[in-house]
């Protein structure tokens, strides 16, 4: 198992014994079990683990959705640093919406869907790679 996994491991120990609300505690007990990782590192590991704060204290994200939703994105526009434009069947965006919603990514600010349409605020432009990443996960991408 290589120091990543290791790492992430750790953290996944940590998160399911301990009530942990902040970085900082989680960088001292992550310390005194012998990995070193400064909080970018930290925060990036939490996000792939996808670990969010819930009601003030790091837990695992409940995702409900299948393992491929059905619902097909057929593009996707970058429009400008912090938004997203995802174009789907008609009738599908609700859906589609509630389901990126259920992610749980901490990037993802809110979203609004129309007929066709789903606007996703993101809350900044590496936060948009971030939420792309997520979303090729679960949804198929047609275009």
């Amino acid at each position: 198992m290589n120091n990543k996994k290791k790492r992430q491991q750790a953290i996944r120990d940590i998160v399911a014994s301990k009530g942990i609300a902040d970085q900082k505690k989680f960088l001292v007990l992550l310390s005194r079990l012998g990995f070193e990782l400064n909080q970018a590192t930290l925060s990036r590991d939490l996000a792939e683990l996808m670990i969010a704060k819930i009601h003030g204290n790091y837990r695992l994200a409940q995702i409900n959705l299948p393992q491929e939703s059905p619902y097909k994105i057929l593009s996707f526009i970058r429009a400008g640093s912090n938004l997203l434009v995802l174009k789907t069947m008609p009738g599908q965006a609700s859906a589609l919406a509630l389901d990126v919603d259920r992610l749980g990514c901490r990037h993802i600010l809110g979203t609004i869907a129309g007929d066709d349409n789903v606007f996703i605020a993101t809350e900044n432009k590496k936060g948009q790679k971030q939420v792309i990443t997520q979303l090729s996960k679960y949804f198929l991408f047609l275009k």
